[in-house]
């Protein structure tokens, strides 16, 4: 559950790395890399990932476009070849608490949101109107995400996952809880920070051994 870093933000390029053991040896694997991209208004228009995992899905490129509002009205993905490959559609409430998610022929999932724009409750659909999956979250008075609870229409599994955070609001545990029974338990440390105290490098620890490492390059609006 992390943020956008702080500041006026022209790029985020982040690198995400699998921590791999050979005999007696660590190494990082490059495993995923996202490149994020903003307009004058701080609002994100381009995502870029590309997923070294997967050899067969390559690059892909998201491009937002928003209301008059400042709201995601369409988001459109292209293949690494420049394909068009989806194209979603997004409408909100006049208050900006409830959103719609649309392909060309379906309805993909529906939010309610909170006035500030916090997501309180995400249904997805498999197939419009039988529900796949309900998410809720639980904010805290920063506006950070305390709590999440998933639940499946077709299973009576329950998956609630908690979240903490340091005094500069960075993530700093997830308790992950999956039908009642401790699945994971994950810790992040942060190494390196930029001028604006965002960080640059951040390590994943699952139930107590690292296990990814994330780098990332800020460049700002001037």
């Amino acid at each position: 559950m992390s943020a956008y870093p702080k500041g006026k933000l022209d790029s985020v390029i982040t690198e995400y790395f699998n921590v791999e053991k050979s005999g007696n040896d660590e190494y990082l694997e490059l495993n995923d890399k996202e490149s994020l991209f903003f307009n004058a208004k701080g609002l994100l228009i381009e995502d870029w990932a590309s997923d070294y995992g997967d050899a067969e899905e390559g690059a892909f490129k998201d491009i937002y476009v928003y209301d008059s509002a400042g709201n995601y009205s369409q988001e459109l993905r292209y293949s690494s070849k420049g394909k068009l490959t989806g194209n979603v559609s997004y409408s909100f409430d006049p208050v900006r608490r409830l959103v719609e998610t649309k392909t060309v022929n379906t309805i993909r999932g529906r939010m309610l949101l909170d006035k500030a724009g916090n997501i309180l409750e995400d249904i997805t659909y498999k197939e419009y109107p039988i529900a796949f999956s309900t998410t809720r979250y639980k904010y805290n008075e920063k506006q950070l995400c305390v709590e999440s609870y998933q639940t499946w229409t077709n299973s009576t599994d329950m998956q609630k996952i908690t979240y903490f955070y340091n005094a500069d609001n960075n993530l700093i545990k997830e308790v992950v809880i999956n039908d009642g029974k401790l699945l994971v338990t994950k810790t992040y440390s942060y190494e390196k920070f930029d001028k604006m105290h965002n960080w640059l490098i951040q390590k994943m620890y699952s139930n107590g051994r690292l296990s990814n490492v994330s780098e990332r390059k800020i460049a700002y609006r001037k």
